[in-house]
């Protein structure tokens, strides 16, 4: 039996918001590969192109953005986390940087 999701999930889902992210989270990715970026070097990256850290900065904006449209909708943010961690996971799989 597969796990009911959060009203926050369904939320996010219901109203495609977090098609954008997603869509972000995969240009990040590319811009990652294109500078040369490794899996393993991305728990401490101190350079990198322009691009990356402005990718970045989107992703983190509409993370950011969606976490306190959901709270403002009274809604528990603490499912956000782990399912787009989960999402960016399969995205990782659809961008290796190896």
């Amino acid at each position: 039996m597969e796990k009911e999701l959060s009203p926050a999930i369904k939320f996010i889902q219901s109203t495609k918001i977090e098609n954008e992210l997603f869509d972000l989270y995969r240009n990040l990715r590319r811009e990652l590969k294109k500078g040369g970026l490794k899996e393993e070097e991305l728990t401490s990256v101190n350079e990198a192109p322009a691009a990356v850290w402005h990718a970045h900065g989107k992703l983190l904006k509409k993370f950011e953005d969606i976490k306190k449209l959901v709270i403002r909708y009274g809604l528990d943010d603490s499912h956000l986390g782990p399912y787009i961690e989960n999402k960016f996971a399969e995205i990782d799989k659809e961008i290796p940087l190896d």
